[in-house]
């Protein structure tokens, strides 16, 4: 009997880079590290990631793995390495930024929409410059008690989904996420713009090494 072919997976984008350390998972290859990545600031691209959409008339009543949605449109929560992110009365997302894979309940109304959205995290003491040149949004005020800041709005002209994980004088991190199709381009652009602050790609053990720091891996 002959065996099934592999799945496999690609990302919507392929930075021109050579990766030191790959990993094969969920049906894609994950580059956990580049050769030459440099001190930062970093451009990660995170698309193999799991993601979902959830609508319903009472989103707020879905609890996902018995976590509460955050109760206010544009704000998000961080917990148990997912990203709870509430966009409006009607809709939420939940991206799954770190942990081993794990599938979805199904006794609620999801959408998966991993392959459809580029998800790309910056970090970086520099992001807040880079990102004045891509967005005309206020994204670096104070930072709140949890839950976190998100935003919905241009970045490149390109209707995107924005959250902000930290902003310190000494570090700030940044999630993007947008139609596959741009994905490609978004990178482009950014290291583009990036070029004077040092942006460079770099694998998804840099992402998870913020997390490592604050302790929650």
């Amino acid at each position: 009997m002959t065996e099934a072919a592999p799945f496999h997976q690609q990302s919507p984008i392929v930075f021109n880079e050579t990766p030191a350390e790959i990993e094969v998972r969920d049906g894609f290859q994950v580059v956990l590290r580049y050769e030459h990545e440099g001190g930062g600031p970093f451009l990660v691209d995170l698309s193999h990631r799991p993601k979902w959409s959830i609508q319903d008339r009472q989103v707020s009543r879905i609890r996902p793995y018995r976590m509460d949605l955050p109760r206010v449109s544009n704000t998000c929560i961080l917990q148990n390495g997912f990203l709870l992110l509430r966009l409006t009365e009607f809709r939420a997302h939940v991206w799954h930024l770190f942990g081993q894979s794990i599938e979805i309940p199904s006794e609620f109304p999801y959408i998966d929409i991993t392959g459809g959205d580029a998800l790309l995290a910056l970090t970086g003491r520099d992001i807040p410059a880079i990102l004045e040149k891509a967005a005309p949004l206020d994204l670096w005020q104070p930072q709140p008690p949890l839950p976190r800041r998100m935003f919905q709005g241009p970045v490149f002209d390109v209707d995107c989904i924005l959250a902000v994980l930290e902003h310190s004088p000494v570090n700030s991190m940044l999630l993007l996420a947008c139609g596959r199709s741009y994905g490609q381009s978004m990178a482009e652009n950014f290291l583009g713009i990036g070029e004077g602050w040092r942006l460079r790609p770099a694998g998804e053990r840099m992402f998870t090494k913020f997390f490592q720091n604050q302790g929650a891996l």
